[in-house]
């Protein structure tokens, strides 16, 4: 197993705050500016399949999981800051207008504007990590074939999956740069060990040559 580098982490982090900064303030104007601000989220969900860990936690205990870390303080946070929005929102007569200006911040993903519009991100970063301890078993081809099925779905329906609330369609094209970070370490593991697949062999081949003899 590769070993888990304390850099690795540090570069998630640097992502978070680029992808923080990147919805809370206008991007300035640029080619490079631009092409950070497009590549931080995949890069995000890229490390997190790489620092993914398989292990005996079932989706359910996944999922409590999640909601004491990502869940629970998303909830918080939106309700604190809700407060304070919807005090500046309501100004004499309600209209309808205002109740879906009101609304709009509950839905979550691309529904909620500034000041929310970094809750996305934790909403998707939940789903993910629930949808990838579904499938983190699965056979490596299987796993590949997934994430290229996701990928499709994510560039040939991105717009209809960005109005789905809770960023949960968002989940999905995220997941597949999750799948696709946990692929290469796994295969960067097994390049640490050249020998582990050509050791198997013999051992197959020795058994075979034993059955020979007996039959």
């Amino acid at each position: 197993m590769v070993a888990r580098l304390p850099s690795i982490d540090l570069l998630r982090v640097l992502t978070v705050i680029v992808i923080v900064w990147r919805h809370t303030w206008p991007v300035p104007k640029g080619e490079p500016q631009m092409l950070l601000a497009t590549i931080t989220v995949p890069f995000f969900f890229f490390l997190t399949g790489w620092l993914w860990r398989t292990g005996k936690r079932t989706i359910r205990d996944e999922t409590k999981m999640r909601w004491l870390t990502l869940g629970r303080p998303y909830v918080t946070w939106l309700a604190l800051i809700f407060i304070e929005f919807a005090a500046s929102t309501i100004k004499g007569d309600i209209t309808r207008d205002t109740i879906e200006t009101l609304i709009r911040p509950l839905l979550g993903g691309s529904y909620a504007g500034r000041p929310f519009s970094t809750f996305w991100f934790i909403s998707a970063l939940f789903f993910v990590a629930i949808m990838m301890r579904a499938v983190e078993k699965l056979p490596r081809p299987h796993l590949v074939a997934l994430a290229v099925l996701l990928a499709g779905v994510g560039a040939l329906l991105g717009q209809k999956l960005d109005r789905i609330p809770l960023s949960i369609g968002l989940a999905i094209p995220c997941l597949a740069f999750a799948v696709a970070g946990y692929l290469l370490r796994q295969w960067a593991a097994s390049r640490e060990h050249p020998w582990r697949g050509r050791r198997r062999v013999r051992a197959v081949f020795r058994r075979v040559g034993v059955a020979a003899r007996v039959a």
